[in-house]
């Protein structure tokens, strides 16, 4: 498209027939990513209040877009990259957020951890060395007064306070010792999550909601009976990365709907909705 159509376009969008305003911007999204640029161009130029309120919605509309196509692509991957999907659903709130930041913020982690590691270390000493680290040194911790605040679960809120759900701690332990080649994977419990390690010598699990404890597969039981389920083959072997993923969608739209916020309780929900069609 021609600097001239475009800036035809732009100006189309202050039209009061919303025939034509409806197909402008449908033209304008057809664009895709590779137009954000320009319509943040055009954002800056124009004076008109309602153009510019206009332009954001399309940039919101194509970023979502392009949000919810990646994520269509992650999970036809089979879901390989979990850190990668967090920052996904992230984004699709806050669109302005940059992958590589909160990658480095993990990597950073890893390396700092692998430091500690030695190889006669067996994978309880491992596991202590990542509990120390996010535990202790960078004091990550369970916000347990609030629960159900989305804050929470998005990746560069929970980054900045240092505050998450079974989850959201979950979702970094897990990732941090995958890059380790600790193979630690989740397990989705109703209203839970914890982490569980298996190899020919050792089996146990990690409530990464309690400072990464370990506890045994009789403990599990209990902690089940505890919460009145009925038992479940499920409970004990890890969750797809799909599934967890779908799990986390679910839980934030819990927590918005906890607080009433039916907006974003609807997208969400869509968004959900998408990923499985």
């Amino acid at each position: 498209m021609t600097d001239n159509e475009f800036n035809a376009l732009i100006q189309l969008l202050e039209d009061d027939d919303p025939e034509v305003s409806n197909h402008v911007e449908t033209r304008l999204v057809e664009m895709g990513g590779d137009a954000i640029p320009r319509l943040e161009q055009a954002w800056e130029i124009v004076d008109d209040q309602l153009i510019q309120e206009r332009l954001e919605e399309i940039i919101h509309v194509i970023q979502s877009v392009d949000t919810l196509e990646e994520l269509k692509a992650w999970k036809d991957n089979e879901g390989r990259d979990l850190l990668r999907a967090w920052f996904l659903v992230s984004r699709y709130q806050f669109p302005n957020l940059t992958y590589v930041l909160y990658k480095n913020k993990v990597n950073r982690l890893v390396n700092k951890i692998w430091l500690d590691l030695r190889r006669d270390m067996n994978v309880a000493e491992k596991l202590m060395a990542v509990n120390r680290m996010l535990f202790s040194h960078e004091e990550f911790q369970a916000n347990k007064r609030s629960l159900n605040n989305p804050s929470n679960y998005f990746m560069h809120t929970f980054f900045d306070k240092k505050k998450g759900t079974p989850l959201t701690l979950g979702l970094l332990y897990m990732n941090i010792c995958q890059q380790l080649d600790i193979p630690v994977h989740g397990i989705v419990l109703p209203s839970y999550f914890v982490l569980y390690y298996k190899d020919y010598y050792n089996e146990f699990y990690i409530d990464v909601f309690n400072k990464g404890a370990f506890f045994v597969q009789k403990d599990l039981t209990r902690f089940i009976k505890g919460m009145s389920l009925e038992d479940d083959p499920r409970y004990y072997q890890p969750s797809s990365q799909v599934s967890i993923l779908e799990h986390f969608i679910q839980t934030l739209i819990h927590a918005f709907n906890a607080r009433k916020e039916e907006d974003k309780v609807k997208k969400f929900e869509k968004l959900l909705s998408e990923i499985n069609t």
